[in-house]
């Protein structure tokens, strides 16, 4: 199902995986509320939500060196799997000494 509640659409998912692996963040019956808002280039949950996701993508290196090893994450919405590489979550900026930085 999906809802329009101003300015953002909810859907419903089913599940949540890094790397393939269910992340648990979803009730099994029930699923869970995801917020989709095209003027945001990030990904936002409440701590006790995103802590699971968090811990199953393990640490990123702040000189982002292992990027490119780092796992996807899949949402599954309406029976659909949405596929997120790591060159997608992770926010990369420059630092202050000109160099490359990485976080999630």
């Amino acid at each position: 199902w999906t809802a329009k509640v101003l300015p953002y659409w909810l859907v419903k998912g089913s599940d949540i995986k890094v790397g393939g692996a269910s992340t648990g963040a979803c009730n099994p019956f029930l699923g869970c509320q995801l917020v989709v808002d095209t003027g945001t280039s990030v990904i936002a949950a409440p701590g006790k939500a995103a802590d699971p996701i968090l811990a199953k993508i393990g640490k990123v290196a702040e000189d982002c060196s292992n990027v490119k090893d780092l796992p996807v994450i899949t949402f599954s919405i309406n029976g659909k799997d949405f596929d997120l590489g790591p060159e997608f979550y992770v926010l990369r900026q420059t630092g202050e000494n000109g160099a490359e930085e990485c976080a999630v």
